[in-house]
C-alpha cells in the first residue's frame, strides 16, 4: 500500500480538474502518503496551476475557497 489517495492518483496523473472536485466534495489535503509526501508536494511536482495550490492551502486551513 502506497497510502495513495483519490486525491494523490488525480495529482499524479495530472487531473488537475478531478482533483479541484475532489477537494470540493471534501478530499482530505492533510493526509501523507506512506512515503511521508504530502497533497501539496504532489501538487507542486506535478505542476499544478496555482488557483489548485491555492484551494488546497484554504482547505488545509478549513476556509472555503473562494475564486
Amino acid at each position: 500500500s502506497s497510502g495513495w489517495t483519490p486525491l494523490f492518483v488525480a495529482l499524479h496523473h495530472q487531473q488537475f480538474k478531478s482533483a479541484a472536485v475532489l477537494l470540493e466534495k471534501g478530499a482530505d489535503p492533510n493526509i501523507r502518503s506512506d512515503q511521508g509526501m504530502s497533497a501539496m508536494d504532489m501538487a507542486r511536482v506535478q505542476g499544478a496551476p496555482k488557483e489548485l495550490e491555492d484551494l488546497m492551502v484554504a482547505k488545509t486551513h478549513g476556509r472555503v475557497y473562494q475564486p
